[in-house]
């Protein structure tokens, strides 16, 4: 049976942290079958668990019936008390966190994340190597908390970017010859933000006129091209100013602002704050937390 450990100010009780194998052999410990009625058999509890895949393969994982193919750096969310269950068809490797929140705030955010999230740049992979090590050392240190808020913050940008992608497959019918097209440039958008993409630019990828091309991509989108560009890159400014010591105007460099006084206009509209004050927010959040 795990042990609940202290809840420090954080409120986050880390129960497990480990790396693991999972086995052929040990499909029956893992609940990876069905009933010969048809049901799902499988196991929940009242912590959140999640599973970080280090392997991909043809097994698969189950989340509220829902069957999940298991690819390699990838992160599994399991909220508690959700029915989940693995069906292993080969070796896997994972890196499994199990916590207990009190915590309102984060609480919140893991009710919107989604169950899946691909860890594209790796730094889900690098901030659960972070709480391993300090889970190692020591199961109720204030480093190893304030990694594990940073990992559900990373979470919930990431599966922000994850449903805006996903907008492309709500298509009219009338656009599904465009689907593919619209697709890869979302896809542009979201590597190349930090460069100079203006609309015509865009126009011009699609071989489109510029007027037809913002007509069509509203449609599908339900914005501008030019706001989806902007809303991308004020969710990558967000982690920049919480998580890196660059100033306002390099942030605004590195994202493709075309000033600086354009960056932080843009930032008050939709977060109704300037950078500075998030990013003082955050870091007096931040510090109440971790003293």
């Amino acid at each position: 049976m795990l042990e609940v450990m202290f809840l420090n100010d954080f409120g986050i009780n880390v129960l497990e942290c480990y790396h693991t194998t999972f086995r052929i052999s040990e499909n029956c410990c893992v609940e990876n079958v069905v009933s010969a009625h048809g049901t799902r058999i499988g196991h929940s509890h009242g912590f959140y668990q999640m599973s970080f895949a280090l392997d991909e393969g043809t097994s698969k994982l189950f989340i509220n019936n829902i069957d999940y193919p298991i690819k390699k750096n990838t992160i599994f969310l399991m909220k508690p008390n959700i029915l989940h269950s693995f069906k292993i068809s080969e070796t896997l490797n994972f890196i499994e966190l199990k916590f207990y929140l009190n915590n309102n705030e984060l609480e919140e955010i893991l009710s919107y994340i989604t169950d899946v999230i691909p860890d594209e740049g790796g730094l889900i992979n690098s901030i659960l190597h972070s709480i391993l090590d300090e889970f190692k050392k020591s199961a109720n240190d204030s480093l190893m908390f304030l990694k594990v808020y940073e990992l559900i913050l990373t979470l919930k940008r990431l599966s922000k970017k994850n449903e805006e992608i996903k907008i492309i497959s709500n298509y009219s019918s009338s656009l599904e010859p465009d689907k593919n097209r619209f697709s890869e440039l979302v896809n542009y958008i979201h590597t190349h933000y930090m460069d100079n993409i203006t609309r015509d630019r865009m126009a011009k990828m699609m071989c489109m006129e510029p007027a037809y091309f913002s007509k069509t991509f509203k449609k599908i989108f339900y914005t501008t091209p030019t706001n989806y560009l902007n809303r991308v890159r004020l969710s990558h400014a967000l982690n920049m100013l919480e998580y890196t010591g660059m100033s306002i105007m390099q942030i605004s460099d590195a994202l493709g602002f075309n000033s600086q006084n354009s960056f932080c206009r843009l930032f008050k509209t939709k977060y109704n704050m300037t950078p500075l004050e998030y990013r003082k927010q955050v870091q007096e959040g931040l510090k109440e937390r971790y003293l």
